[in-house]
């Protein structure tokens, strides 16, 4: 009879085959792989997800900002060009802190690629199928299958 499961690469697959060893089963009739996943792609020519900056964010402001610090510079004694540049400078702080604020918030989320699946394939005497059925459902296989050989 044989008995193929699928695991996720886990400590649970070495106990299983560890005890699966212990029945008795030779290791000779005992076949363990890993799957494939998604192939790598050649990305080289595509550009990253685009993400604000906190430089840019800071420029942004200080932008909009500085602006109306030079307009309202038109009626106080220093003149729109020191007002401007002050607001400009407070507008640029105001931008980065508050983009870092935001970043610190949120947190940098990166998606991960889930391992690959290991097979195992094993070839046991029929009384011993039951018993070995159990023991990877134990060790928390993906799945069970089984194929009985004439």
């Amino acid at each position: 009879m044989i008995v193929t499961a699928t695991f996720p690469h886990s400590l649970e697959l070495e106990q299983a085959l560890a005890m699966i060893e212990n029945l008795g089963v030779a290791r000779e009739h005992i076949v363990v792989w890993n799957m494939e996943t998604e192939p790598q792609h050649d990305l080289s020519f595509q550009q990253p997800p685009y993400r604000t900056s906190v430089v840019e964010t800071g420029i942004a402001a200080a932008t909009g900002i500085a602006v109306i610090g030079a307009s309202v510079g038109f009626i106080l004694p220093w003149g729109p060009i020191i007002c401007g540049l002050a607001a400009a400078l407070a507008g640029f702080a105001v931008g980065c802190l508050f983009q870092m604020r935001l970043l610190k918030k949120k947190g940098v989320v990166r998606k991960k690629r889930p391992l690959p699946e290991v097979v195992v394939v094993i070839d046991c005497t029929h009384h011993n199928a039951a018993q070995i059925r159990d023991i990877v459902w134990a060790q928390h296989a993906l799945s069970v299958g089984s194929f009985a050989q004439n």
